[in-house]
Parts: structure tokens; sequence; C-alpha cells
């Protein structure tokens, strides 16, 4: 009945279910629903919910019921689409709108959560991917050919395995959480995702990436950063120590 609510928009009551061809009676039998009513929750002219209230007693509700839920349905229907809309805005405030991947506020409010998970069931590492080449290609080509290699990198990276915990925490950099993945299969992963990224040959070929990998070190979150950025660093200074390095701005 909830269905045929939404789509007529208005009260239904059901006196005796066990007599309603529009009631599933088995259903309500096993809730001990004999009387019901039904109250579609529409706010700006939108139904986005049904408030349905039943009793054990046959023909308990009367006419007052039905008013007095019309009433309170204008009430919760308020707070049920404030609720969405506060939801939406939440998960937005939290994505990069640029790449559609998970920002820097959205990775500090995860790595606690992950770290704690670490702490029962299994290793936790941490890998921080920095794009080498970017500010080259933002100063040869354009700001708008930048935001084309990260949105391919963003691709790149929600295609993989790890694309619920793919972070863009800042300008060319991106963090990859890795639950109940070691310190080796970290590495392996993170050598996949950089070689798919220089293969996709972006900013007209001149875009590679380094990387550098940490493994949980107890619950310190910062210590965990610190660690994958120092690899990092290494990885950047070996790249530009190179004689044969073909790109060296960053």
């Amino acid at each position: 009945m909830s269905g045929l609510c939404v789509r007529e928009e208005e009260v239904l009551r059901s006196d005796d279910t066990s007599r309603d061809p529009r009631v599933d009676a088995a259903a309500c039998k096993r809730v001990n629903a004999a009387s019901m009513l039904c109250v579609p929750l529409a706010h700006h002219d939108e139904t986005i919910g049904v408030l349905k209230v039943y009793s054990p007693e046959a023909h308990h509700f009367d006419d007052t019921d039905v008013e007095t839920l019309e009433l309170l349905s204008d009430l919760i229907s308020a707070h049920l689409s404030h609720a969405n809309l506060f939801e939406t805005e939440a998960r937005e405030n939290r994505r990069d709108s640029l790449t559609g991947l998970p920002n820097r506020r959205a990775f500090e409010e995860r790595l606690p959560i992950e770290l704690a998970r670490a702490a029962r069931s299994g290793p936790l590492s941490l890998c921080l991917l920095d794009l080498d080449g970017f500010k080259g290609v933002n100063d040869r080509l354009g700001h708008p050919a930048g935001d084309q290699v990260l949105r391919e990198v963003g691709r790149i990276l929600d295609g993989s395995r790890l694309a619920d915990d793919c972070f863009r925490i800042g300008g060319d950099e991106f963090a990859l959480l890795m639950p109940g993945t070691d310190e080796d299969e970290a590495r392996v992963a993170a050598t996949r995702i950089a070689r798919e990224i220089r293969a996709a040959a972006l900013g007209q070929g001149v875009i590679s990436a380094s990387f550098g990998i940490a493994t949980r070190i107890d619950h310190d979150g910062e210590a965990l950063i610190a660690a994958a950025d120092t690899e990092l660093l290494a990885a950047k200074d070996r790249l530009y120590g190179r004689a044969d390095s073909w790109d060296q701005s960053t």
C-alpha cells in the first residue's frame, strides 16, 4: 500500500488488512498489523517517503488520527528533506570537483578510521603519489591542459582496484590508502598505477608519477604520512639526479 500511497499522493487507510486487497495480508499478519495508515511525506511538491502506522487491532484508526498524521507529516517531511540536503552537501564537501575523487578533508577523516581498523585486523599501507612534469604542462600548454591531465589521472585511479581509497589531496598530489596490504604488495600496486599514468601519454607524453610507500606506524597518522612523504621526496631526488631525465619541471 506504500507504493499506492506515493502514486496517489494521499492518505490511505486500511481498517482490516486481512480483507483489504491493497495490502499483503500475509506480511501484515507477520508484523501483527490488523489496521494501517499510510501517509505520504511530501516537501516542495516532491514525495520523499511514506509514514506508515499500524495497529494489532482492526478498525483502530479514525478520521482524527488521519488529521493528526497529516499535520505531523509536514514536519517530518521538512526534517527529512533538510537531512537529505545536509548529507548531499557533506558528500560534495568531501569530493574534489575536478577529478571526482575524495579530497584532502575526506582523506583526513578516513585515515584514523583505517588506522584503528588496521590495529585489529591487519596492515595498512599509504602511498603518496605525485605527478612528474605537471608544472611543465601548465607552463607550456596552459592550465586547461593541466586540468585535463588531473582529470585523466583521476580516471585512472578511479578505475583501479583501489578506487574507493584514492584521494586528491592537493595540486598534483594523490594519496592511496591500502587496507590489508603490506609494503611489498602496496609497492606492486603503486608501480602498476604509475605505469598506467606513464602509458597514458598525458600532457603530450611528458607526465609520469613518483610515489612513496609507508606501512602502518602504530596509530600515528602523521608519522605514516611523514614516512611516505620522505620516500616520495627520495624518489623525486633520484629522478632529478638522472642524466637522462626527460623533464625536471614540477
